[in-house]
């Protein structure tokens, strides 16, 4: 098994690479365990980038059970397009009214007006929420999105109602606080930004 596996020249390299990167992690009580992380700042290999958006205050006149925009958040750079990125929503959302049998809306985080193909990137607001219509009800809503290749991006907000229709003036930071952002992070994938700084060594 073991000579098998070393025959491989494609392994054996994937071998030393691992090696060196473990070493770089194991090597001194004192500090060692950065090692990695240092030379991959020195070699200018950042593994994660942050970008902060502030959301405006918006309102959708009527919406139905079929998603519909709100609005564009703002834009962002992906470095890589292997990257992870983590797209959170923090802040205030409210629906005047709603139709007769509808229990609520959904509001969708999207990217490039698409939704995550990682789960969902949603919050919810009820129907008996709607007493707060112009103050909204705090909610934070992340998700996950792969595969969207480097270059700008843009985040949006959708709404939509149950299967069984709409409602009325959907709104995101309702009365137009100045609380509400979106933060994007971007996680570079490891063989981009540390293998890389590892090897040079």
């Amino acid at each position: 098994m073991i000579k098998g596996f070393v025959r491989s020249p494609v392994k054996i390299i994937a071998l030393l690479v691992i090696g060196a990167f473990a070493g770089a992690l194991l090597s001194n009580a004192n500090g060692g365990a950065n090692a990695a992380v240092t030379q991959a700042a020195a070699a200018g290999q950042t593994a994660a980038f942050a970008t902060v958006l502030d959301v405006n205050c918006t309102y959708l006149a009527s919406f139905s059970s079929d998603y519909a925009k709100i609005l564009d958040v703002g834009t962002f750079t992906t470095q890589s397009a292997d990257s992870i990125v983590d797209v959170t929503f923090n802040g205030r959302i409210s629906v005047e009214s709603f139709q007769p049998s509808v229990f609520g809306a959904r509001f969708e985080l999207r990217v490039d007006n698409l939704p995550t193909t990682n789960g969902r990137a949603r919050a919810g607001f009820r129907s008996t929420e709607t007493g707060s219509s112009y103050d909204g009800i705090p909610v934070s809503a992340k998700g996950i999105f792969t595969g969207l290749g480097a270059g700008t991006h843009t985040v949006s907000i959708w709404v939509a109602g149950t299967q069984f229709g709409g409602g009325t003036n959907a709104a995101v930071n309702p009365n137009c606080w100045d609380g509400d952002s979106v933060i994007v992070m971007e996680f570079r994938p490891f063989w981009a930004a540390f293998l890389p700084a590892t090897l040079r060594n």
